[in-house]
């Protein structure tokens, strides 16, 4: 729990605050790729902060690697 508590209290972390933004191009993502309500807006976020990359514990398999937004990277990148 003191993880969670710091990890958002810290002044360093940048947030998505254009939600209506943030909504629209989630949808779109999700639409187009077929992806899960929380991986679009996962994909939205970082791509509206221009993230050099996501990190992600779903496979290579899932939808969420399809898109196009930001480049996606599997965690376990040695496992397929």
């Amino acid at each position: 729990m003191t993880f969670y508590e710091d990890f958002f209290r810290d002044p360093g972390v940048e947030w998505c605050r254009d939600w209506n933004r943030l909504e629209t191009v989630a949808e779109e993502e999700a639409r187009r790729h077929g992806l899960g309500a929380l991986d679009a807006l996962h994909v939205a976020a970082a791509h509206l902060l221009q993230a050099d990359e996501l990190v992600t514990t779903e496979r290579p398999h899932k939808p969420v690697h399809r898109s196009r937004l930001v480049h996606v990277v599997y965690l376990y990148a040695d496992v397929v």
